[in-house]
């Protein structure tokens, strides 16, 4: 039988053991924070815009809610439209004065100008062909009137409104989805995603030429910034190149 003596002692090493088991516990945990707070791009697969840490804004010391523009910076107000640029101008003038006077009074020299840039109500112009035809009663030949130009038959789209739909595409990397949204509801037009496939399509094939010429364009410049970054397509990692020159970047 054990004394009261070692009785204590195994009880004591007992709860010693489980408080250090307690400790290595919470250790650990403390540990794996602090490496997961450690961690930056250049010890991790974290990007390099993950280091920088935004600093909280402080609060402001006035009833107003933002801060319009920093302390001594310079105001840089819009250019207003060159007249060129202006499809309407309406001369506006006072009816009367508060206090009952309804005539024109003294003139201001000169107005003040507003200027309001606004959709129009049907922001697509929709034109209908009717393409006429006859027999030629010499040869017998059937000859049909042709489209104007930059009318292509089977089109749809006019190319004003192909380059938008591809510029909203490739540049503003607009979905398929939102494309056909955007047609319906803001265009009132209703069209399929194949022809939205197609039109992208043909703008792809129109763009092949410059394409190539700015290409076989880089050799002759003097100066090229060159970068690359990683390109998944379809799962599989890629890399895509930039070639940048004083007057374009090529891809």
């Amino acid at each position: 039988m054990t004394s009261k003596k070692e009785q204590f002692y195994i009880q004591r090493i007992a709860e010693l053991e489980e408080q250090i088991a307690e400790l290595l516990k919470v250790n650990a945990e403390l540990a794996d924070k602090v490496a997961k707070l450690s961690k930056n791009s250049s010890n991790s697969s974290k990007p390099p815009s993950s280091d920088i840490v935004k600093p909280s804004k402080p609060k402001p010391t006035t009833g107003f809610a933002r801060q319009v523009g920093q302390p001594c910076h310079k105001v840089i107000n819009r250019q207003p439209f060159e007249p060129n640029q202006i499809d309407e101008t309406i001369p506006l003038y006072p009816d009367g004065c508060d206090c009952g006077y309804t005539g024109r009074g003294k003139p201001i020299k000169g107005p003040k100008i507003q200027q309001t840039v606004e959709l129009v109500e049907n922001p697509v112009r929709i034109t209908e062909f009717h393409v006429y035809g006859f027999i030629c009663p010499i040869c017998g030949q059937v000859v049909w009137a042709k489209l104007p130009v930059g009318v292509v038959e089977g089109q749809l789209f006019g190319s004003r409104l192909q380059a938008l739909i591809a510029y909203m595409k490739g540049s503003l990397h607009a979905s398929y989805s939102s494309l056909e949204d955007f047609c319906s509801d803001v265009l009132n037009i209703k069209v399929a995603r194949s022809h939205l496939c197609n039109t992208i399509r043909r703008v792809n094939e129109a763009l092949a030429v410059p394409y190539e010429q700015l290409q076989q364009h880089l050799s002759t410049e003097p100066v090229l910034n060159v970068d690359e970054s990683g390109w998944k397509n379809n799962g599989m990692k890629y890399w895509i190149w930039v070639f940048c020159t004083s007057t374009f970047s090529f891809f």
